[in-house]
């Protein structure tokens, strides 16, 4: 099989048996983009469906047979009573053995198809898009907002000090301070904004353009979330976020790749800061 995307030959993921055989599926991964694509069975389909011709033709056969070799009945009152008999028996016979099980490994394909390409766009821990999507619908994002003269605004937010955590606490309450992290990003942003993990403690949001008076109150909304978190009792350790902003201006556009690495620069610089302010 060949990458969709990319053009490359796929390479076939083992999996167990079990789901091999029930869902008729086979999985493939991209080595260059890493989408997953799952491969259906189209033949099996075909074998069942004969099968199933196959089956009724048979039972016709044997019931007609069996009717005309141990009853006197007249013959329109034999097909009558074959025509019953099938309905009853054979076609509830036929539809729990084969069209059932066939109709329940069809939902349980669709919905393996569902996770996989939300697992192939989306980080696991945080729930946000993944870094490579993020490059995706931010280029689709930038082209538009070009084209209709719309400015944007993207945020970088490093978590400050993970590292420190990770050795010192332990990485269980790391992923732990990530979720907590995203859960107060997600809070100060709007669900139209495009929110990405994009590293170990990185974030990006793209936003629409605003005015820098809007863009200072939503920094004040974050701070202000992440103050009440650090003032609630109970919690592990303290969150403290690093943010670059950089405006993408639609008369002389960029890529996504230049504006990030933009936003990037100007957050480890705040970072760079508060380590030298810590030490």
């Amino acid at each position: 099989m060949i990458c969709k995307k990319c053009g490359v030959e796929l390479n076939r993921q083992r999996r167990n048996w079990l789901i091999k055989f029930f869902v008729f599926t086979r999985f493939y991964e991209c080595p260059v983009c890493y989408n997953s694509y799952l491969w259906f069975y189209g033949f099996l389909l075909k074998r069942l469906f004969l099968f199933t011709i196959v089956s009724i033709f048979a039972a016709e056969a044997v019931i007609m047979f069996t009717i005309s070799k141990f009853t006197s009945f007249p013959l329109s009152t034999q097909a009558i009573i074959d025509s019953l008999i099938l309905i009853c028996v054979v076609i509830p016979i036929l539809y729990f053995f084969l069209a059932k099980p066939l109709r329940l490994n069809i939902v349980a394909r669709k919905n393996l198809e569902k996770e996989v390409e939300t697992l192939s766009i989306s980080d696991k821990l945080t729930g946000f898009y993944n870094r490579r999507e993020f490059f995706v619908l931010g280029a689709d994002q930038l082209k538009l907002a070009e084209r209709e003269k719309r400015e944007k605004v993207l945020f970088c937010a490093g978590l400050d000090f993970l590292k420190y955590i990770n050795y010192n606490l332990g990485y269980q309450i790391g992923d732990n301070v990530l979720i907590e992290t995203a859960g107060i990003i997600r809070k100060s942003f709007d669900k139209s904004d495009i929110i990405a993990r994009i590293g170990g403690d990185e974030f990006a949001i793209l936003a629409d353009g605003m005015h820098e008076d809007n863009i200072q109150r939503l920094i004040r909304r974050l701070k202000t979330n992440l103050d009440a978190y650090n003032a609630k009792a109970g919690k592990t350790c303290e969150i403290s976020l690093s943010i670059g902003i950089k405006r993408y201006n639609p008369e002389s556009p960029c890529s996504i790749d230049k504006l990030l690495s933009d936003a990037d620069e100007l957050m480890y610089e705040e970072k760079n800061l508060k380590g030298k302010m810590l030490v």
